[in-house]
């Protein structure tokens, strides 16, 4: 996404250029030294919270382990069952 932006960017700069409309370099530079900034960051960003397990992941793995009845193991562990 963020080459086919730097093309669309090269591409318009130099459509510009072919009408003989002016476009400062320092506008394009900036714009692209930006976006590979904020690219920086998202790909850093997105490798923490791939690398972090999600609570959601691991709170329905063991919802659907109790959904079954099946307590893993935990049989005379905790309270002891009620006298009904």
């Amino acid at each position: 996404m963020l080459a086919l932006s730097f093309l669309l960017l090269i591409g318009v700069a130099l459509v510009g250029e072919g009408l003989h409309f002016e476009i400062p370099k320092g506008y394009l530079y900036f714009a692209m030294a930006f976006a590979f900034g904020v690219e920086l960051i998202n790909v850093r960003l997105r490798r923490r919270l791939d690398a972090r397990p999600s609570i959601g992941a691991t709170q329905s793995s063991t919802d659907e382990k109790h959904a079954d009845g099946d307590r893993g193991g935990t049989a005379g562990q905790g309270r002891p069952p009620s006298a009904n």
